[in-house]
């Protein structure tokens, strides 16, 4: 199991004793980026609250202390697995799934009151393989079934709640992602005009558009992108059109250098297909950063509730939209750490801290 549920104060006072609810998080990756991010972040807001376990079908990123850990791959007998995987859930007060098809499915079976956090799911042309595009198809079957089972749905953006409504025909709560720190100092304009893309690095995020864009963009201003992926399609590329010089890509960083790279930017840009939120935009907004985004779901919200950046649909756009954001820069930058400063993973976890508590409550109070 979990372990024990209470937790007993020194023994010169042993007549209180504190009930501490005990919290299952699931995620198919514990890994840097993205959902990996917005766990680990949870762990540590939540750890003082809950006596949490995280269950992960592998684990890639260093887990915060005090959190037990229970490792879930599929091995040669799949049934036998899936059946611990509920005895393991049904000892926990609540769950949270982070939406993994496995863990949905199994904490609908464990009849614990459960979450989910839904990130949308990516069309499936955008899939990078034909084994992604797939699952994808067996995911949009799957999904709007579990998701009305769950005790709640959370939608990271209003954008995902109102797709939630259409797919699933279910009424989320939209909590959007936030971001660790505010750096109320980096608002002064740099001075070299480096734009900063952060993220996978696929055809889905649209990186061919970002080179092709800093083509007709002044030749002083140059592309940083960081993410994993496979560069040599997009270096090709950026050789043929005479930019390699402008370009460069980073693959393992720490925390500490992204900030850096945060921090010396001009611009945080993305011209992906499609994003549920677009969490390097709001991180970049952290760092007084203004945004140049392709208007698509999760990246138009941010621009448009912000009002610190600009939005271009193809890379002929991206030169107009540049040049807005070079006369408007600090106004830009004091606008993105106005909105920064509300988003914050700590009120993050507030709202989530009230939501499992009050599914603890109701299955406690039928």
């Amino acid at each position: 199991g979990f372990g024990g549920s209470l937790r007993r104060l020194p023994p010169r006072d042993q007549r209180l004793v504190v009930l501490v609810r005990r919290l299952a998080v699931c995620i198919s990756a514990f890994e840097y980026g993205g959902q990996g991010t917005v766990v680990e972040q949870e762990l540590t807001e939540l750890r003082e609250d809950f006596e949490i376990t995280l269950i992960a079908n592998v684990i890639k990123r260093p887990v915060p202390e005090g959190v037990r850990v229970i490792t879930n791959t599929l091995g040669a007998n799949p049934i036998r697995q899936s059946r611990d995987l509920i005895s393991q859930l049904r000892h926990a007060d609540v769950i949270h799934c982070h939406d993994s098809l496995k863990y949905m499915w199994a904490s609908q079976q464990s009849g614990v009151p459960w979450i989910v956090t839904s990130m949308g799911i990516c069309p499936i042309r955008y899939r990078a393989s034909a084994r992604n595009g797939v699952e994808g198809s067996i995911t949009k079957l799957a999904y709007p079934r579990l998701y009305r089972k769950a005790t709640k749905v959370v939608a990271i953006s209003s954008y995902i709640r109102t797709w939630l409504e259409t797919f699933a025909r279910v009424d989320s709560l939209s909590i959007p992602l936030g971001l660790s720190e505010v750096d109320v100092a980096t608002y002064e304009r740099p001075v070299q005009r480096s734009l900063l893309y952060v993220g996978e690095v696929s055809r889905r995020k649209g990186i061919d558009r970002l080179v092709h864009g800093l083509k007709d963009l002044p030749h002083d201003v140059t592309l940083t992108i960081v993410g994993k992926g496979d560069i040599k399609h997009y270096t090709d590329l950026a050789g043929k059109l005479s930019l390699a010089d402008r370009i460069s890509f980073t693959s393992e960083i720490s925390d500490a250098e992204l900030r850096s790279h945060y921090r010396d930017a001009f611009a945080v840009i993305s011209a992906s297909q499609w994003e549920g939120f677009g969490l390097p935009i709001l991180e970049g907004f952290g760092h007084g950063r203004p945004a140049l985004v392709r208007p698509v779901g999760g990246l138009r919200e941010l621009v448009d509730r912000s009002r610190a950046g600009y939005c271009f649909s193809d890379p002929g756009e991206l030169r107009s939209a540049f040049d807005q954001v070079d006369e408007h820069w600090e106004t830009l930058s004091r606008s993105a750490i106005q909105f920064a400063l509300g988003q914050e993973w700590s009120h993050v976890f507030d709202e989530y801290r009230t939501l499992l508590l009050q599914c603890v409550e109701s299955a406690a109070c039928p």
